[in-house]
């Protein structure tokens, strides 16, 4: 993304579950160079540090993996990845932000599309935290 010249810049930029993994600063510079003004940027993520006992719980009933749903062995899996909190202040940094959802995540972790009802309806009676994050910004 950093060596993309494009010969004229986007009207929008999309970065699916990506940022989590990529160095933020030099990943929102380029996304900034890469949009015209008022240009968007339209991010899907999830914040990781919100998984908690209730999430550890619906995984463990939903997944048939073999893979450890555990709050303890979710953060240490995820430890070297950015939280939702580390994205979105580096977002606000430089791009002016225009709405924040928190929604559902774990169904389509899971493979599962199916259960994003449930897991949105036990969001909604606060049953399960929302791990989702979609933000819209606009470059400057």
């Amino acid at each position: 993304m950093e060596e993309l010249r494009p010969s004229r810049p986007f009207d929008a930029v999309c970065a699916v579950m990506s940022l989590h993994h990529a160095a933020l600063g030099p990943a929102f510079s380029a996304i900034a160079r890469l949009l015209r003004p008022g240009g968007a940027l339209l991010i899907a993520e999830f914040a990781w540090e919100t998984y908690d006992e209730r999430a550890a719980a619906w995984v463990a009933a939903h997944d048939p993996s073999a893979a450890d749903p555990s709050v303890a062995g979710w953060r240490a899996e995820r430890a070297d990845l950015h939280t939702g909190a580390a994205m979105r202040a580096a977002l606000a940094e430089t791009f002016d932000l225009r709405e924040e959802l928190a929604g559902p995540y774990l169904a389509r972790m899971l493979g599962s599309r199916d259960l994003e009802t449930e897991e949105e309806a036990m969001i909604e009676r606060g049953s399960l935290p929302p791990l989702g994050r979609r933000w819209i910004a606009a470059a400057g």
